[in-house]
This record gives structure tokens, C-alpha cells and sequence, in this order.
């Protein structure tokens, strides 16, 4: 019989551990702080693994260990629906960048696509690659590129779903995945610790960079596509220079696990979600920490800005979405 810990996919067993050892900030608070969310949404019955907000803004996504995916109206502060299709957990969320379309990833090893008016499921792509980890659109929207246990990164044609091509390098899984702004430019993330930057046109591998000391978890452009910011389970938050592909900027970790990011959309700001609960939020330019938020009684596992700036959602252990007013960020 396996036990639970080796029933969980790859990509996770670091998270899963730490919850089995009881560990403050996964399933649990270390303490009770004040919830300093404008809103909160308890429809999931399980983790709340990925967040996504729609690039017209008003609409957000989760993806939850419960199996399902949730549309939540933002302005409106409801759930909007629920979509069922996946037969286990959901690891990933991306909307389309015109909102049309809603893509999510799971333990299944399906790529299932939603229309986001109305909910219908107008696909399900079984990837054959083990969980699908991660889900990013390109900025035109004629690629979707998934990241998997298998370690393969697969890019979709969003118009026939068939297989542009597959990239291979990272040893096990890829856990996140990016697009630059511009589309040119791919960046992977995987247990093995590494970031690869790849060319979305030829394919080839342009640079491997070397430096955290754990799994990746998140990655995110900044909107002018000159830094990466990546967070790993282990160590400090990493801005990366791309034009150096040295780290500029180490954001502290406070010796605890990261597991979330986002850029805010003027790219003033660097959120990650900890292992505490909270959210930090730093200032890109100084490093320094602009904002603490907290609310959540689980380890923050998904995060995105809304393309106004305003707001942040978020997704964490504690089965709960969180809405947050982020519109008075002290000025840089």
C-alpha cells in the first residue's frame, strides 16, 4: 500500500511533507493575525491550488484540490460558476489574453478549455505527461505552452490543439511556466532547481540559470520583459536581470517556504505567497517590503494581479480565494 505522501504527484511531495508534519502556514496558521481581505470566497472544499484574473479584469479563476475550476465576478464580489471536467486535482488556471477562453490543468493529466461566457467545456486534451503542472498563454494567443511531472514542455496550437513542439531539458518535473511579454521568450521552472529560457521559435534552449536551492514554484515576467522573478519552495524570492541573467534583487524568505508570485502590471511591485499565510508584497526598485497581508489561515499558493493594479487575488491551503485591495501601495 502507498502511503500518502507517495500517492501525491512529484511536483508536490515538498508541500504535501511539510502538511503531514503539521507545519504552521499549510494547512494551519502559526497565529491569528487580522483578515485584511476585501472579500473572501469558501465555495472550494479542498486546497486552492492556482489563480488566475482575466486580462479584461471583473473576472478571476480558481483551480482547486476538490477537482474543480471557479469564476468568480471580482466587481460583484460572487461566484459566477463551477466547472466540472477534471477527475482529480486542478493545478493550473489561464485565461485566454482576449478573456474568451479559460484553460486548466490537472492531476489527470488533461488540459480541459472553457468558454468563459456561458462555461462549456470545448475541449479536453489528455497530454499523456503526468500532471500538468502549469498553463501559459502566448501574448497573441495562438500558443498555449503546459508544463508537466514528465518533464516535457508541450506548446498547443490554440487553433487545432495539436502539438507544436515539445521541449526537453529539465531533470523531472516542471512546476511554472512563463511567457515574456513579447512571446519570444519561454521560462521554465522545475524540481531540479533550475529556470530555462527557451526561444518559443526554433525551440532551442537559450540559457539555464543556476541559484535556488530548492523546486521552483512560481515564475513571472516584469511587463517590460527585462527581469523574471521566481520563487522557490526553499530560500529567497530572485529577481533576474535577463539582459545579465544575474540576480539583482533577493526578496527574504524569513527562513520559511514560498510558493506563489505575481508582478503588479506597472511592474513597481513583487507579491509571493508564503508558507505564513501572508502575502508580501516588495517594492521591485528598493526591495524594500511595501505591504504584509494577511487573512488566510493556509500556506498562499496561488496569486494574481488584476491588469488595473488594484486588486490581488489569492488561493491558499486553507480551502479559501481572497480578494485584496491593493490600490494604496505607498508610492516608490
Amino acid at each position: 500500500m502507498r502511503t500518502v505522501r507517495e500517492a501525491l504527484p512529484l511536483g508536490i511531495a515538498a508541500l504535501a511533507g511539510l502538511a503531514l508534519l503539521g507545519a504552521p502556514g499549510i494547512g494551519q496558521s502559526c497565529c491569528q493575525r487580522p483578515d485584511l481581505a476585501l472579500a473572501t470566497f469558501s465555495d472550494h472544499t479542498a486546497w486552492v491550488f492556482a489563480v488566475a484574473y482575466s486580462p479584461q479584469g471583473g473576472l478571476a479563476a480558481s483551480g482547486g484540490w476538490d477537482s474543480t475550476v471557479r469564476l468568480w465576478n471580482t466587481a460583484e464580489q460572487r461566484l459566477v460558476r463551477t466547472l466540472t471536467g477534471h477527475w482529480s486535482w486542478v493545478h493550473a488556471v489561464a485565461f485566454s489574453p482576449d478573456g474568451s477562453f479559460l484553460v486548466s490543468g490537472a492531476r489527470d493529466q488533461a488540459i480541459v478549455v472553457w468558454a468563459t461566457d456561458g462555461g462549456a467545456q470545448l475541449r479536453r486534451i489528455d497530454t499523456r505527461g503526468g500532471t500538468v503542472n502549469g498553463l501559459a498563454w502566448s501574448p497573441d494567443g495562438r500558443l498555449l505552452a503546459s508544463a508537466s511531472d514528465d518533464g516535457g514542455i508541450r506548446l498547443w496550437d490554440t487553433v487545432t490543439w495539436s502539438i507544436v513542439r515539445t521541449l526537453t531539458g529539465h531533470e523531472g518535473p516542471v512546476l511554472c511556466i512563463a511567457f515574456s511579454p513579447d512571446g519570444r521568450m519561454l521560462a521554465t521552472g522545475g524540481e531540479d532547481t533550475t529556470i530555462r529560457l527557451w526561444n518559443v521559435a526554433s525551440g532551442q534552449l537559450l540559457r539555464t540559470l543556476w541559484g535556488h536551492q530548492a523546486a521552483l514554484r512560481a515564475l513571472a515576467f516584469s511587463p517590460d520583459g527585462r527581469y523574471l522573478g521566481a520563487v522557490s519552495v526553499l530560500g529567497n524570492a530572485r529577481l533576474w536581470d535577463l539582459t545579465t541573467y544575474r540576480t539583482v534583487r533577493e526578496f527574504s524568505s524569513g527562513g520559511l517556504r514560498s510558493y506563489s508570485a505575481a508582478f503588479s502590471p506597472d511592474g513597481k511591485y513583487f507579491a509571493v505567497g508564503r508558507q505564513d499565510a501572508t502575502i508580501r508584497v516588495w517594492n521591485t526598485a528598493t526591495g524594500a517590503e511595501a505591504r504584509v497581508l494577511t487573512g488566510h489561515s493556509g500556506g498562499v499558493l496561488g496569486l494574481a494581479w488584476s491588469p488595473d493594479g488594484k486588486a490581488l487575488v489569492s488561493g491558499s491551503a486553507d480551502n479559501k480565494v481572497k480578494l485584496w485591495d491593493v490600490s494604496d501601495l505607498p508610492s516608490p
